[in-house]
C-alpha cells in the first residue's frame, strides 16, 4: 500500500467512542487518505473525517453543509458531544478515514 497522501492519526479524544466495534478510542491509531469534498455534490454517508483545522484536528462526521454560511456540521458518535460547526475557511484540508491500523488494547 502507497502511504502517499495518507496520514497517520492517533486518537486523542473519545467523542467517537460510542461502545461498539465501529467507534474510536483514545488510542487508536487510524490512517485517513486526502480527501477534497465537493459539498455541492456530497453524499453524506457513514464515513469518519479527520478535519484539519486551525486549531487543531477534528476526527467527525460531516452531517451537513450549509452553502451560504460556508459551514460544516460535525458530529461525534458519543452522545456526551454535541455536534458543532466549523468555517470552511479555517479548515486546512479534510482527510476520509479509511483504516483502523491499530486498535488500543485498553476496550
Amino acid at each position: 500500500m502507497s502511504l502517499k497522501n495518507k496520514t497517520i492519526y492517533t486518537v486523542l479524544k473519545n467523542n467517537m467512542h460510542n461502545k461498539t466495534s465501529t467507534g474510536l478510542i483514545i488510542g487508536d491509531i487510524i490512517l485517513a487518505e486526502d480527501f477534497a469534498p465537493d459539498f455541492q455534490t456530497l453524499q453524506l454517508n457513514n464515513s469518519i473525517y479527520v478535519i484539519v483545522h486551525k486549531n487543531g484536528n477534528y476526527i467527525n462526521k460531516i452531517t451537513m453543509y450549509n452553502e451560504s454560511s460556508g459551514e460544516i456540521t460535525l458530529h461525534s458518535l458519543n452522545k456526551e458531544y454535541a455536534d458543532f460547526k466549523v468555517h470552511l475557511s479555517d479548515v486546512k484540508e479534510i482527510k476520509k478515514v479509511i483504516e483502523i491500523v491499530e486498535r488500543c488494547k485498553k476496550r
